[in-house]
């Protein structure tokens, strides 16, 4: 099998993992974690286990095999120092831009009623599929 398509499929399959029943308590209805966080750990991770010289470039692993090829744990522990390191200032960064949205006026969360009736009319003014089976009685407002 062509190499690519193995690591594709590797991939897929750590998405639908990722994905699993071990997901389910999370609020991502859009998948941004498998899809970006794990399946980005995972590509990174790999360039330590499978990454080999380039001849004809030496700037890609800088003379360094991956862990399969003879390189040891040096790439692999590195390419591990950087997922972490990109993982606590994205969290850092995270923290603060959701405790300064939840201390503005926009506020972070819809109200109970406004996610009964969908975010779309509420944000948008849109209605999505059902929307229109509910009354709405008051006009919506920010407050």
């Amino acid at each position: 099998m062509d190499e690519s398509l193995s690591q594709a499929h590797r991939n897929w399959w750590l998405v639908q993992f990722a994905d699993g029943p071990l997901a389910q308590a999370i609020d991502d209805p859009v998948g941004v974690i498998p899809v970006h966080f794990i399946a980005g750990c995972f590509g990174m991770l790999s360039a330590g286990i499978f990454a080999r010289i380039d001849e004809f470039n030496d700037e890609v692993t800088r003379g360094q095999n991956g862990l399969l090829y003879g390189g040891g744990f040096s790439l692999l522990g590195k390419q591990l120092l950087a997922i972490l390191a990109i993982s606590a200032w994205s969290a850092f960064a995270i923290l603060v831009l959701m405790v300064s949205l939840q201390k503005s006026p926009l506020g972070l969360r819809l109200t109970k009623y406004e996610e009964l009736i969908g975010a779309d009319l509420r944000e948008h003014g849109l209605h999505g599929v059902g929307v229109n089976q509910y009354l709405i009685e008051n006009k919506l407002t920010t407050e």
